[in-house]
């Protein structure tokens, strides 16, 4: 969680050779992120986690989960939010503003940062 990593890790992780970089944004995410890693992973995967209690933030995305592509969650037309991590909680709160003024909105989770 929050206290148990630094601002750097992400940029330490991917500075790291064959090294995969995942970032889920919600515990959905999280599960299929690891599936991934336990099924499909053949090498080391850096994968940083939120703390506990993030929101469902996957349950109507319109994509699936598929390691090394970006995920839209949600589509819109005049704008797109491309987020990572505990950060796409925030992409939903900045969306809802800007819809209040009449913007359609894209959010997209970028789950995964760097590939072996």
């Amino acid at each position: 969680g929050g206290t148990h990593h630094t601002m750097e890790d992400i940029a330490v992780a991917s500075a790291i050779p064959n090294m995969t970089v995942l970032a889920p944004c919600d515990p959905e995410e999280m599960r299929q992120a690891t599936r991934w890693c336990a099924k499909e992973s053949t090498g080391p995967v850096y994968m940083r986690l939120g703390k506990a209690g993030e929101p469902d933030l996957t349950a109507n995305a319109i994509a699936p989960f598929k390691k090394g592509k970006i995920r839209y969650l949600k589509k819109g037309s005049d704008i797109a939010i491309l987020s990572y991590g505990i950060t796409v909680a925030m992409a939903f709160d900045i969306a809802k503003q800007l819809e209040m003024q009449g913007k359609s909105v894209s959010i997209i989770s970028c789950h995964t940062i760097k590939l072996e």
